[in-house]
């Protein structure tokens, strides 16, 4: 109780605060006044969005899907570092990132994963990440980041039968510019961030440079080892050179370095999590590094009659990461997991020119190859030997090669019927090659034990048909009417398990069908915006995790699955210097069918795991001059994350939580200082939980309360 009456005081008090501020007297509309480009008296309407998530420029209230666009100017503002903060701004996008970078599970309108290949696709300027591990990335020098709910098979292929996470960076143009940014906070959270842009020959070639460096101590204490158990130490550097020789050819070869390094794996009970989130009893500190490098080339060209698109993408990703997976101060089991993913894409496409024609075509062609190379090492202490787990101290053994390519041919046709009404239409025709080859066994002492060894080489192709259709009716230019219909497939795969059955080695595709109709609309002198949808995702052959008699968990297509639900999104610009953001879900995802013959259990009815039943979120912002050089700034979030289970038989749940942000600060022409608190009420919440086979359910805390400064100089 007395815990509960401080919060709540807390509340108050920081909601007071930024009253007091943004209500205090001042004059709210002296031009004189900088704002980082958004002059507080001069500009009463909100600025259009431009995406590009269906391939070509288009304002996003004319886009007839659901779509959320987040631009560089608010990750600045919400102080956003990483994709997870990101999920927190948008209705009916969840993730949870957990023991390292490389977990990332990902849901969108109920549909996502867990194991395998991810639901959602995930692109950086054009370039898709063909693993979930990779979307952990830091974000810096982002431009936009859009966020499209709902099947994009037609224009993304597989792995989108949820959505698709697009990121676009900062590109260099005439303008010079250069900025320098630094922070710090508590559990010794450093960083220190750097960007440049400038022209190398006017009007023809540019280069632009960004850097990220951050370390932190940790948020949890290993208790049992005297130590931090999730410290960071991550840089990440990004470099742009671009090139346009004519006004209708512009190129642009960009590279990309990330190397994290950081303590891993702080994992204990549920109970003591949910007790004491920030410490842990465990008996090996786990690590997760990751090195990646990565390379595009893209080129647009407009020709008579037609727009050439060409971008050509790159990575090369390795991840090595350990840990204490039973989440105890015993020896029983640590895991160990050393990937190394290299993957080339291509993708080519032929559009009609960006004109206000009847007919509006789109083509394309898209290659895919990924090497894989996959080590995992499960060790097995003496407490696992007292607890009957195994005969004797030993390790399981697993070294996998995955080889996938793919490609595909797909094209959409926008046919305008009326003046106000618009028909789209599109195909996709995706063709997937897969192999592994995998070997197994059981080791003692460095030597294999004789009658463990096994050997899996397998190939599958998968070929998929993936259509959509939309229409679009829009009486005015400030009212747009739509529905589509759309569907999206994720890839089958391998079960890359210890001595995994002949019948279990594989598992075919799953796929959804989403049904969608919605609203957006603009309007009080375009000082609001108001984008509603409705849904229905229908999941057939679902990839589901079951239990078998003697290795453990296979994947299988086992499951079918619906999610209905809505979304809203309001944007309001009241009086000059303000801003108000706000975000609500609603979704019921439940399986049809699931049955689990290993428990006797039959899951139809339960609900989906990872997929909060509400979420809402509101960001009210204020700029107002102090004087003639500066400005004040003040934001207040509020997020709330509904209940939903970490499990399949629904037994493990999270609660319903709420997360308070603050950042009050002041910008003058060419410098910023903020104060920030993340999580000011220190709610706490499980990251990710699930149930140990013979130990019980193990969970990560979710971040706790962090408060810091940030200062940083334009030039």
């Amino acid at each position: 109780m007395q815990a509960a009456k401080v919060k709540r005081m807390a509340l108050r008090g920081a909601t007071l605060l930024v009253a007091a501020q943004m209500l205090a007297p001042g004059s709210v509309a002296a031009d004189e006044a900088p704002t980082r480009g958004r002059e507080t008296g001069e500009i009463y309407q909100l600025e259009a969005v431009t995406v590009t998530a269906e391939k070509r420029p288009a304002a996003l209230q004319d886009v007839p899907a659901s779509i959320s666009a987040i631009t560089g100017d608010q990750i600045d503002d919400a102080g956003i570092q990483s994709i997870t903060e990101i999920a927190n701004q948008v209705p009916n996008l969840h993730i949870s990132t957990w023991g390292g970078r490389r977990n990332s599970h990902v849901f969108m309108r109920g549909v996502g994963a867990t194991y395998g290949e991810p639901a959602v696709g995930f692109y950086v300027d054009g370039v898709g990440y063909t693993s979930d591990g990779m979307f952990d990335m830091d974000l810096f020098d982002v431009e936009r980041v859009e966020v499209l709910r709902g099947p994009q098979g037609t224009l993304y292929g597989r792995n989108a039968l949820a959505g698709v996470i697009n990121i676009v960076t900062r590109q260099p143009s005439n303008e010079t510019e250069a900025r320098v940014s630094a922070g710090a906070g508590n559990f010794g959270q450093r960083e220190l961030k750097g960007s440049v842009r400038t022209p190398l020959v006017e009007d023809k070639l540019f280069l632009g440079l960004s850097a990220s460096a951050t370390k932190r101590d940790g948020y949890v204490d290993n208790t049992h080892l005297g130590k931090k158990a999730d410290d960071r130490d991550d840089q990440s550097l990004r470099a742009n050179l671009r090139w346009t020789p004519t006004t209708d050819l512009d190129a642009t070869l960009s590279m990309d370095v990330e190397r994290f390094r950081g303590g891993a794996y702080p994992l204990g009970t549920l109970q003591e999590i949910r007790d004491h989130p920030g410490r842990v009893r465990n008996d090996f500190a786990g690590h997760d590094n990751r090195d990646a490098f990565g390379s595009s080339f893209s080129l647009n060209w407009n020709t008579p009659g037609v727009r050439v698109t060409s971008i050509t993408g790159w990575r090369d990703w390795e991840n090595d990461g350990v840990g204490d997976t039973d989440g105890s101060p015993l020896d029983i089991v640590r895991e160990s997991t050393r990937e190394d993913r290299k993957q080339l894409t291509q993708e080519l496409r032929l559009a009609s020119p960006e004109t206000d024609s009847t007919l509006r075509w789109m083509a394309g062609l898209y290659y895919y190859q990924e090497d894989n190379g996959i080590t995992t090492r499960s060790r097995f202490g003496s407490d696992a030997v007292a607890m009957g787990f195994v005969p004797a101290p030993m390790d399981s053994l697993l070294v996998a090669d995955k080889d996938d390519q793919g490609y595909a041919v797909f094209g959409q046709l926008d046919y305008r019927i009326t003046d106000h009404v618009t028909l789209t239409a599109g195909l996709r025709r995706d063709h997937d090659r897969r192999r592994v080859r995998m070997h197994t066994r059981m080791e003692m002492g460095g030597s294999a034990v004789p009658g463990s060894e096994g050997e899996l080489d397998d190939r599958r192709v998968f070929k998929e048909w993936l259509p959509k259709i939309a229409l679009a009716y829009k009486p005015n230019d400030n009212t747009l009417w739509y529905t589509n219909a759309a569907k999206g497939y994720r890839a089958g795969g391998f079960n890359t398990l210890m001595n995994v059955d002949p019948a279990d080695a594989n598992f075919d595709p799953e796929r959804s069908v989403n049904y969608e109709a919605g609203l957006k609309w603009s309007g009080w002198q375009n000082r609001l915006s108001l984008n509603l949808a409705v849904f229905r995702v229908n999941l057939t052959d679902q990839q589901v995790i079951q239990l078998t008699p003697s290795i453990g968990s296979v994947v299988r297509n086992a499951g079918e699955s619906h999610s209905q639900g809505l979304e809203v999104e309001l944007v309001l610009r009241p009086a000059p210097g303000w801003d108000l953001n706000a975000g609500f879900s609603h979704t019921d995802a439940r399986f049809d069918r699931y049955r689990d013959d290993v428990r006797g259990a039959d899951y139809a009815g339960n609900r989906v795991p990872l997929v909060p039943r509400q979420m809402f979120n509101l960001a009210v912002q204020n700029r107002r001059p102090i004087g003639t050089s500066a400005v004040l700034f003040s934001r207040l979030e509020v997020q709330r994350i509904g209940d939903f289970h970490w499990d399949t038989a629904n037994t493990l749940k999270q609660g319903a939580y709420n997360l308070v942000n603050l950042r009050l600060g002041v910008e003058g022409d060419t410098w910023e200082a903020y104060l920030w608190g993340k999580n000011l009420l220190d709610e706490g919440y499980a990251e990710f939980a699930y149930d140990f086979p013979g130990l019980g359910p193990r969970a990560q805390a979710g971040r706790p309360r962090t408060v810091g400064v940030t200062v940083s100089a334009r030039f």
